[in-house]
């Protein structure tokens, strides 16, 4: 698609708001780079994808919470610089939702869910399930 069909369709409006419902930073900013499918076939791919997540996330009843935005602690950490107890705080916070979210993910009974199944083996869990 052409940058002035983009424009003329408020694109950006349109990712803006998706933006907003992210539970992250880097959600939001991949949100906010999306682009169109390319194909018919890679949008039906992503579709399945979706409605798969959509029927685990009614049946398992697990809710994502934001996770805590680690950029400061990661450029204080980067000035090698010891964490004082407010930034260990928001690491347990992030980690406490990270393993939540994982033994969600772990525990879940994917046999119906075939792509969702090989989302998780690619990206999350590369070498426990599959």
């Amino acid at each position: 698609m052409e940058p002035r069909t983009f424009h003329l369709l408020e694109f950006h409006k349109i990712l803006h708001i998706l933006s907003q419902h992210a539970v992250s930073e880097t959600g939001r900013q991949a949100a906010l780079n999306l682009l169109p499918h390319a194909t018919l076939e890679s949008l039906q791919a992503e579709n399945e994808l979706l409605r798969q997540v959509a029927v685990w996330k009614r049946d398992l009843d697990f809710e994502l919470t934001p996770f805590v935005d680690l950029g400061g602690v990661c450029s204080f950490l980067a000035q090698q610089r010891n964490l004082d107890l407010d930034a260990c705080q928001a690491i347990q916070a992030m980690l406490v939702s990270a393993q939540a979210a994982h033994e969600a993910l772990a525990d879940a009974n994917l046999i119906d869910l075939p792509a969702l199944a090989g989302f998780l083996a690619d990206y999350v869990f590369p070498d426990s399930l599959g």
